[in-house]
């Protein structure tokens, strides 16, 4: 956590970035709930934001999946993340899946580009 060298965390469901508590690297997220993965080419303006003490940027608005309590069941929401990355470049990330093939959870499986910075 005291470095720089490295822009994301992952951890079972916990997706961290470096930035705000969780690190130096001054990374910030922007999530886009329904946005077309596609379509995407340059990072929007908004509110980037860190991690913090009370919620992980990839946690925020409907967070990036949902769990039904008490049943095996996962989903992955349809979202686009924009990462500020610790180097200053900026990425669209979308995860696609959080199953193996036995439909057990913890295995992350996403798509990722880099995209022009902001205007």
């Amino acid at each position: 956590q005291a470095s720089s060298e490295w822009d994301l965390s992952f951890r079972f469901a916990w997706i961290r970035i470096n930035g705000g508590v969780s690190g130096p690297g001054g990374m910030e997220m922007l999530p886009l709930d329904f946005e077309n993965y596609l379509a995407l080419d340059a990072a929007p303006a908004g509110d980037y934001f860190a991690d913090n003490d009370s919620v992980l940027a990839f946690d925020r608005g409907q967070g990036w999946y949902r769990y039904v309590q008490g049943t095996d069941e996962w989903f992955v929401s349809e979202r686009v993340n924009i990462l500020k990355s610790a180097s200053g470049k900026y990425y669209k990330m979308e995860i696609v899946d959080f199953l193996d093939e036995a439909l057990l959870p913890g295995r992350l499986e996403f798509r990722w580009a880099e995209i022009a910075p902001l205007p």
